[in-house]
């Protein structure tokens, strides 16, 4: 056997772990999902990172979209049995994701299934690499929240984000930054946004149209446990070019230090005190 996912209330192979072609995931992109970090700590063991947030804010989803609950609070338990089954000893990224997994149409009853993959995962290249990313505004723009509810991690949000991605890259930049309707400042496709102003930590509030992002949360904490101001505020793009520093933070990404903004290189970013800080207290936590 391969490498070992839950399946549909089995461990099996995951090249396994299939749906119908016809089901109601496939056809209408009817599949919620979390991404969950878990990090060796300095014992050795395997630490998952706010796993109790994910599960709340999968089991919000799960309600949104009005999916029977097929058993998300038997994840720990499955998580730790992934984590022996496939001799995980690093740094991992855990994907639990449950689908609609009967076919039918838009009056359908949903029938779902939950699905837990597991990989080894170490930094990212901002990171590992000690590199700064170039960020540009989309001309796309977040859809407000009611035309689609930004706390809803459904794989069917993040087509756009996806295009827009792909549009910053082809005119070199790494990441697109979205807008509200309103023009203000909301997140990158994977990640939320903090900016570093005055010595003052600023990050776009949740009206803004924004995941409310675990790893956003946990760097509002570590500022206030740094003693390091700490605002949610709507930020325009006025206030991205002039910043001192900025930084992406997401479950995958973890961070990514930004140089630029439209082309505007910001003040500090290659010294980034504060930036510096927040990453180092990060993962002194993760590792405790």
């Amino acid at each position: 056997m391969g490498k070992v996912a839950y399946h549909a209330g089995s461990y099996i192979d995951e090249r396994d772990a299939v749906i119908p072609v016809s089901a109601l995931a496939m056809r209408y992109g009817l599949s919620i999902f979390e991404g969950i970090r878990a990090y060796k700590s300095r014992s050795n063991s395997i630490v998952l990172f706010r796993l109790n947030q994910h599960i709340e804010r999968l089991r919000n989803s799960l309600e949104v979209v009005g999916f029977p609950d097929p058993g998300i609070d038997e994840l720990p338990v499955i998580i730790e049995r992934l984590i022996v089954e496939n001799s995980i000893s690093d740094d991992c990224y855990i994907r639990p994701s449950i689908h609609a997994i009967n076919d039918g149409d838009m009056g359908s009853t949903i029938s779902p299934a939950m699905t837990v993959t597991i990989k080894q995962m170490g930094r990212k290249t901002w990171l590992k690499d000690n590199r700064l990313a170039k960020v540009a505004t989309s001309s796309w723009r977040k859809a407000s929240a009611d035309i689609y509810p930004p706390a809803l991690k459904c794989i069917s949000a993040y087509t756009i984000p996806f295009v827009a991605g792909k549009i910053a890259c082809s005119k070199g930049y790494d990441f697109p930054i979205f807008l509200s309707k309103e023009g203000y400042v909301s997140e990158a496709p994977t990640s939320a946004i903090f900016i570093v102003s005055k010595g003052e930590l600023k990050t776009p509030s949740l009206e803004n149209c924004l995941l409310p992002s675990i790893t956003r949360q946990a760097v509002i904490d570590m500022a206030d446990e740094l003693n390091i101001p700490v605002n949610e505020e709507s930020l325009t793009v006025q206030d991205l070019y002039l910043a001192d520093e900025a930084f992406l933070c997401g479950t995958g990404l973890e961070f990514a230090p930004i140089e630029s903004i439209d082309s505007y290189r910001l003040r500090q970013c290659v010294a980034r005190p504060i930036t510096r800080r927040v990453i180092d207290y990060y993962f002194e936590i993760v590792r405790s």
